[in-house]
């Protein structure tokens, strides 16, 4: 399978077409794709002022002590994770899944898929600092400890961007539909707009709020399972949670029948008007010039 280096890194990482997905589907092979990019990983940053010793304590598999001191960092600091959770007492619980999944890959099953990024998942096109900036600088240590630890090889988090700049997603949905699954879309309220551009037969949307969903997750994991127990259809499920809550949904699915993408804003240029006019934060890539996404993609895929 095809690899591209992490940001600024001799880190590969396999960026698969849509194909590799597609064919899954069509072979009734259940997968789920789940991401950890720039954001959480920043959050080690802010943690570990003595980075060194932040391999030892992932070596040891001391994940819930990890997680307690992330989740004290951001509730002290009051920003980061705290602004999307609200400081929940559940946010250490899903700290320690994400790290434990991502450190542990190996112990997982085949069909789960990690996706990384030391960006937001378009390489150095944008979105990322520059290589010296400290802030790069801690996400690429990070990358190494990561990959010196479980001596796995991870998916590059940006494939799901790369599926939409390239117009490639219509070929999923129009299978899905032809394989007559249930589609769920989980996250805010924009997320729920895609059924149309995308032509979705069974669509079902599970809307949360943008900010506090994860003292409702464990309710959104049992309205997935319900959708799949009262269908004799397949079902998949598409997330715009962020990674901390992807993490949790791909535990509690990851030996059902159940697929999922955790895409996250990776659909959102599809309805770029719907962003115009707010901040960088809220546009994020959908302000960004088309063209030159797909130059990216293609010098990416040579």
């Amino acid at each position: 399978m095809k690899t591209v280096n992490l940001e600024y890194t001799n880190i590969p990482a396999y960026i698969p077409g849509i194909d590799y997905f597609l064919n899954k589907v069509k072979n009734d092979e259940v997968f789920h794709f789940m991401r950890m990019n720039h954001g959480f990983i920043d959050s080690f940053k802010i943690t570990y002022k003595n980075w060194h010793k932040l391999q030892p304590h992932l070596e040891e598999k001391r994940y819930g002590e990890i997680a307690g001191y992330i989740s004290n960092i951001y509730k002290a600091k009051q920003h980061g994770l705290g602004n999307w959770h609200k400081y929940s007492d559940n946010q250490r619980d899903m700290i320690k899944n994400l790290i434990e999944m991502v450190f542990e890959y190996k112990n997982l099953p085949d069909s789960v898929h990690i996706g990384i990024s030391l960006g937001v998942g378009l390489g150095t096109h944008w979105g990322i600092w520059s290589e010296a900036h400290p802030v790069q600088q801690y996400r690429t240590k990070f990358a190494r400890i990561l990959t010196d630890v479980t001596k796995q090889t991870y998916y590059y988090a940006g494939i799901m961007k790369h599926y939409t700049i390239k117009g490639e997603w219509g070929r999923m949905f129009k299978l899905l539909n032809e394989k007559d699954f249930n589609v769920v879309f989980v996250g805010p309220d924009t997320f729920g707009g895609f059924d149309k551009i995308f032509n979705i037969t069974n669509f079902n949307f599970i809307q949360i709020p943008r900010v506090g969903a994860i003292d409702k997750i464990d309710e959104y994991i049992d309205t997935i399972k319900d959708i799949d127990a009262k269908s004799d259809k397949p079902t998949m499920v598409f997330t715009q949670v962020g990674h901390i809550l992807s993490a949790k949904i791909t535990k509690e699915i990851m030996n059902t029948n159940i697929y999922s993408f955790d895409v996250g804003r990776s659909f959102d240029i599809l309805m770029k008007d719907k962003f115009k006019d707010g901040d960088v934060a809220y546009k994020c890539w959908t302000a960004l010039d088309e063209h030159g996404l797909n130059n990216y993609v293609d010098n990416l895929r040579k």
